[in-house]
Parts: structure tokens; sequence; C-alpha cells
């Protein structure tokens, strides 16, 4: 008979008691529940959750006043009772999630996630300068945002690539300012041994000289098209921003060391050496410093041993991303005769085929060398095309190769 009276009063007291239910409000926030039934309304902490009964008591309804924890509790006809565990947080983790990645655009290697009634930042954090970012916008928003990302000084810094593109052009001298090359806003005083000039009828470059060129492409395609200009060389370089991209047209010639016992052969090299340093801000604005070292043969000795004139030139040039930097007169012309005493010169790629122009030679045009510098990301079309082209001609090969084989 007692244990009768036991079960009893347990099915009695799980009707009365109901499991609570979790509810959760951002500050402000509303949760009306159905007020059929219900005699009386109690909160455990009134400065979490305001409650509130309209006069015909259809409905109750739960107020977000303060955050933190509580439980309300509704008793109803017969004495049963519906429990809830109320946890207010300050603000809606979803609306917090959308204003917390805007703060953080633009940092690779995170990523948010909405768990519970917060928001995690999760992933892996490249820059320091990233790390300090993440921490401000975490103090803005309390506990409710959480980092799980790590930072972790090995990483290397967020830098942007950059694509340098050289083009050594040879330019007819009698109209190369009507393709827009500004030489106007040429830099004096790039370093040692620079020399600026320019005759300003003709726009003919007659010294080292830097100018600017704010459409390259459409440019070159209509001196080329004209008939002022041709492409001897174009050179690409990838690098990162504030890391120097270089560029050598020339070549080299040997001076024999004979002494009682020993005979050596030393190379010097002659030529143009660009050492190009791109850097970029936020704006799209570029500074390039360029390290040139020009080593011209200037005449043949009676030995038959040519003699080397060396100049550097050091400077830095502040242009708008796309712009391109042109550059007369910093590959230096050799006489035609000393072209002919000097072996293998003319075989030389880029500067050979500028000795043998007679063009060039007569002074009716010039070399420019013309410096592109961009950014690129792995997804950039001209990236693409880097690495697709040369898979076609291997493809193209592979065929032919095969085809070969099959015979």
């Amino acid at each position: 008979m007692k244990r009768v009276i036991v079960f009893i009063a347990i099915v009695l007291c799980s009707a009365m008691f109901t499991m609570a239910e979790d509810i959760t409000l951002a500050m402000g926030q509303q949760k009306v529940l159905s007020g059929a039934g219900v005699t009386s309304v109690s909160a455990g902490n009134p400065s979490v959750v305001a409650i509130s009964i309209p006069k015909d008591q259809s409905k109750v309804i739960l107020r977000a006043v303060g955050v933190g924890s509580t439980q309300v509790s509704l008793i109803m006809q017969g004495g049963a009772t519906q429990t809830y565990m109320v946890t207010v947080i300050a603000q809606d983790p979803d609306k917090i999630k959308g204003e917390v990645n805007t703060l953080l655009d633009g940092i690779e290697g995170i990523k948010l996630k909405v768990v519970g009634n917060r928001v995690i930042i999760d992933g892996q954090i490249l820059t320091k300068n990233d790390n300090d970012r993440i921490d401000k916008v975490i103090n803005l928003y309390g506990d409710q945002v959480v980092k799980f990302a790590e930072f972790k000084q090995a990483y290397l810094p967020k830098e942007d690539n950059i694509l340098v593109e050289f083009n050594v052009v040879e330019v007819s001298n009698r109209n190369m300012g009507d393709y827009g090359i500004n030489w106007d806003k040429a830099i004096k005083g790039l370093g040692v041994n620079y020399n600026y000039q320019k005759n300003l009828v003709s726009g003919a470059v007659m010294g080292s000289t830097l100018g600017i060129v704010s459409n390259f492409a459409g440019a070159l395609s209509l001196m080329v098209g004209n008939g002022d200009a041709r492409v001897y060389d174009t050179h690409k370089v990838i690098t990162i921003a504030g890391k120097p991209a270089t560029y050598y047209a020339g070549g080299e010639f040997g001076v024999r060391n004979i002494t009682q016992q020993t005979s050596t052969v030393e190379w010097k090299k002659y030529g143009t050496k660009f050492n190009v340093t791109p850097e970029i801000d936020t704006l799209g604005n570029m500074r390039i410093t360029i390290d040139s070292e020009i080593s011209s043969l200037s005449g043949v000795m009676s030995n038959g041993v040519p003699s080397l004139k060396t100049e550097k030139i050091n400077t830095s040039v502040r242009i708008k991303e796309g712009q391109t930097i042109a550059l007369g007169g910093f590959i230096k012309r050799m006489k035609s005769e000393d072209v002919s005493k000097v072996p293998g010169i003319g075989s030389v790629p880029v500067i050979g085929a500028l000795f043998r122009s007679k063009q060039y030679q007569n002074g009716r045009t010039d070399a420019v060398v013309f410096i592109t510098a961009k950014r690129v990301t792995a997804e950039s079309q001209e990236n693409k095309q880097m690495i697709d082209k040369p898979l076609q001609e291997f493809n193209k090969e592979k065929k032919k190769w095969y085809q070969r084989d099959k015979k």
C-alpha cells in the first residue's frame, strides 16, 4: 500500500513541475508566452526579466532588462508549474557577427561562426597587427565574442604579391612624347652621374631620364603599329611588396690574366642591371625604388680588351598602381666600329640586337626601359595566363612527342 501511495505522489509531482525550458533574449527583446490557465507568475531575479500580463490575461510578456540568467515560473490552475530558464545577453549574436565581420574585414586566415549566444573567431591569425586589431574588437563586446584563432609569431606577415614587368623597347626619338610618355614629370637628381637632357622641339631624350606613362599597353601598341617602336624583350618577375625584383640586360667578356705560374680568365659584365623594389599602400599608391648599375663599353684598348665605364643611379618614384615608369638613356650606345671589334657582342640578347640596329647607332632611336608594377593574386587573370601558357606549350610538345613515338 505504501508503494502505491509513493507512486501516486511521484505522478502528481511530475504533473505539477515540468522540465525547465531555455529561453535566450538579447537586451530589449521580448518573449510572449500563452497566459491560458496561468494564475500567477514569478521571476527569481526581476533585474534580468520584467514580467507583464495584459488585462485580458491572454498572455505573459517577458522583457529582457538586464544581462544575466533567472528562472521564471508560471503557476497554472490545478497547481501545475511551468518553469523557464531565461538568459539575457547584451546583443543578438547574429547581429554581433555582422558587426564583427565588418570591423575585421580584410583580415585573412580567420572565420566567424555563432555558437549558442557567442560569436567565435576561429582560424589562424597571420600578423601581429591583425591580432591586435582582433583584440580591440573583442574588448568592444565583452564575453559575447571569443577568440579561438591562434596567432603564432612564426607565420609570415601578410604581404602583397607584386608583378614587375620590364619591357626593353627601341623607340623613335622624333615623336616619343606623342604617345603619352610624360617626360615633363622626369625627376631630376637621380644620383651619381645623372644627366637629364631633352630636346624641347623634338622631345628626343639625350641623356638618362625618367618619365611616367598612364596607359603603357595602349601607348606601346600604338607605337609598334605606327612603326615607331620595336620590342626587344619582355620580362616578368613576381616579388612581394618591399622586396626587389631584378632584371639584367647585357653580356660579359673575358679578360685573360697571365702570370709566370698561372693563366686565368676574369669575366666582366657590361649592360644594365635593375633592382626594382615596389611598395604599395591601401589607396593604390606605389613607391618604386630603382637601383640601377650601368656598365657601358667605352671603346677598345690597344690590346683588344674593352674598357668599361660604370654608373650607378638610385631613385624612388611615387606613382599610382598601374602606371608605368619609362627610363630613357639607361642603355648606353656603343660605336659601330667598337661593336665589330668585340667578339660575340652582336649575339648578346637584347643588347646585341640594339647594337646591330642602324637606327639606334645613328641616334634616330633610343632604348627605353618600361617598368610596370601591379598587385597579383593566385586567382588573378594575369597569374592564370602566366601558368596556363607554358602548360599549353608543354601539352603541344607532349602531343608531338607522342605522335612521333607512335610512328
